[in-house]
């Protein structure tokens, strides 16, 4: 058991953490290599989860290349689906998501989005269901040099805060998000989204739970503190 620790600010995953979008990404990378005539290979998708474009784009290299102009295109089609998906408002939140995020925004507990995704992602998928950004504090993929599961944007997401890593719970789905939260030594916890945690990965996180409002119930002594 890991001792319990002082809870005083969290970093949130978005793709199958706050979003329900894991299970679209993966529909939209099906179409597009049926319509390219390419076999889905659902190992080599699941490496793609929690990375940031540049990361994946050199894994769709070596899996998809030497063609660089055809692994852009199958890349970029296949985000740019799942970009209108959510534009349209066909992605949903995640169980307890809203709820989780307007609980701790009306307490003004500190807060971090640390997601792979752009701006543009983010703005789209709240807004396309009548929402604002929760998030006053945002780190993107585009502004760290290593992509998960290398914890560099959870560090810079506590430091927005101005906070240590070690007082941020960090709420991951993904394999390279779990292991960058357990890396950092943070408040490690998995929401499992489409893949279940490792043993390995059961000793070493702090929390596995099934949905946001299971953290809600974690989280909320540390909000009354």
């Amino acid at each position: 058991m890991h001792m319990k620790r002082i809870i005083k600010g969290v970093i949130f995953d978005m793709d199958g953490v706050i979003t329900d979008s894991e299970i679209y990404a993966r529909k939209a990378f099906q179409e597009v290599c049926g319509e390219m005539g390419i076999e889905y290979d659902d190992s080599f998708y699941s490496k793609l989860f929690g990375i940031n474009y540049d990361y994946a784009h050199k894994l769709f290299l070596k899996k998809y290349g030497p063609d660089e102009q055809f692994v852009t295109a199958m890349q970029d089609g296949y985000l740019n689906r799942l970009m209108d998906w959510i534009a349209e408002g066909k992605v949903p939140f995640k169980k307890g998501a809203i709820e989780l995020l307007t609980y701790l925004n009306e307490h003004d507990f500190p807060i971090c989005l640390a997601t792979s995704s752009g701006h543009e992602k983010i703005r789209l998928a709240f807004n396309s269901h009548g929402l604002e950004v929760p998030f006053k504090n945002i780190v993107t993929g585009e502004e760290v040099t290593r992509s998960k599961p290398d914890p560099e944007i959870f560090l810079k997401s506590a430091a927005k805060m101005g906070l240590n890593i070690e007082e941020c719970m960090v709420v991951e789905d993904s394999y390279q998000g779990v292991q960058a939260a357990i890396s950092c030594n943070s408040v490690s916890c998995m929401v499992p989204d489409i893949l279940q945690p490792t043993e390995e990965m059961k000793e070493k996180l702090c929390y596995l739970k099934k949905d946001l409002l299971e953290v809600l119930e974690v989280l909320k002594p540390y909000v009354s503190l």
